[in-house]
């Protein structure tokens, strides 16, 4: 799905990590969202977007074609057993990119606690609703130990292994 500012957006993917993922081509940043933290938003700078698209499309879609289903398209298969007989997931093709120096972090976006208290849900894509309070860390705020702490995130809700 394409945004106003033409932003592609991908929704409900077929990963046990990866929540929402954008790929914003005017700042050539990829900003995701994992499912272990919905208070978070990860923007990674990469500097082939057009590349990382068509492998991010190619898997996903692998992904998707391979679950089984019955003769009226319902799903006979989880998401969880297909990517695991299919040894491919989306928490991996990230991890392997940011280890390659493919996707460099460029900032997180944390959203402030106190606007949880007060009734407001977690990230939803990277809308923020008007009068919304995020931190914002730059690269130079993110220690090792974070970036780290990043991968290690994303590996934790896939179904693979870090080599």
């Amino acid at each position: 799905m394409t945004d106003a500012s033409g932003a592609i957006k991908y929704e409900q993917l077929p990963s046990n990590a990866v929540e929402h993922l954008e790929l914003d081509y005017d700042n050539n940043l990829v900003k995701i969202i994992f499912k272990s933290n919905m208070m978070k938003q990860y923007c990674y700078k990469c500097e082939d977007l057009e590349d990382f698209q068509s492998k991010f499309m190619e898997l996903s879609g692998r992904l998707e074609d391979q679950q089984d289903r019955d003769d009226d398209d319902n799903l006979l298969e989880s998401e969880e057993d297909t990517i695991q007989r299919e040894d491919a997931s989306i928490g991996r093709f990230i991890n392997d990119r940011i280890r390659a120096g493919y996707l460099k972090i460029d900032t997180v976006l944390t959203q402030h606690p106190d606007m949880l208290d007060v009734g407001w849900e977690p990230f939803q894509g990277t809308t923020i609703p008007e009068g919304g309070v995020v931190l914002e860390d730059s690269t130079e705020s993110v220690t090792e130990e974070e970036a780290k702490g990043m991968i290690d995130a994303i590996m934790k809700e896939s179904n693979t292994q870090a080599p």
